[in-house]
């Protein structure tokens, strides 16, 4: 996990649940099917990022570029996912060479209320985080998102 081998107690929970998922197969097919929406979705939100943000270019190290970001107000959101980019501005690191997403960080400038704080609340200062890194020639993997 996060680069570093698995504790014996988390390890041996691990090796359990992939047992379950090689036995079960529908278990198998559920996980397969969530994983592949969480895909979709983060694809989704993704495809968002260039309206949802004006960026300024903050120059090159090495191979990556930085540009920092902050809401474009002209931005309209197909949905309540992507209001959140109304509220956040960041940093996004991109691999030149590779074109691809390295670390995507934003922070929420202000709270963000869904269906008026009923659906669900994000407090401001919280942080947003995409992470991508080569795990072999050409090959990359999602960290995924997560909020803090």
């Amino acid at each position: 996990m996060n680069g570093h081998p698995l504790e014996p107690g988390p390890e041996q929970n691990e090796d359990a649940r992939i047992q379950h998922l090689l036995h079960d197969r529908e278990a198998f097919q559920k996980q397969r099917r969530k994983a592949q929406q969480d895909f979709a979705e983060e694809l989704r939100l993704l495809q968002m990022l260039d309206e949802a943000f004006i960026y300024q270019d903050e120059g090159k190290d090495g191979t990556l570029r930085k540009l920092n970001f902050k809401p474009n107000r002209a931005f309209h959101p197909p949905n309540h996912e992507g209001e959140v980019f109304h509220h956040m501005e960041g940093t996004v690191w991109l691999d030149m060479e590779q074109k691809r997403l390295v670390t995507h960080v934003g922070v929420l400038t202000s709270d963000v209320k869904f269906g008026w704080g009923v659906l669900g609340h994000l407090a401001k200062g919280g942080t947003f985080v995409v992470e991508q890194r080569e795990v072999g020639k050409g090959h990359w993997n999602s960290r995924g998102w997560t909020w803090t």
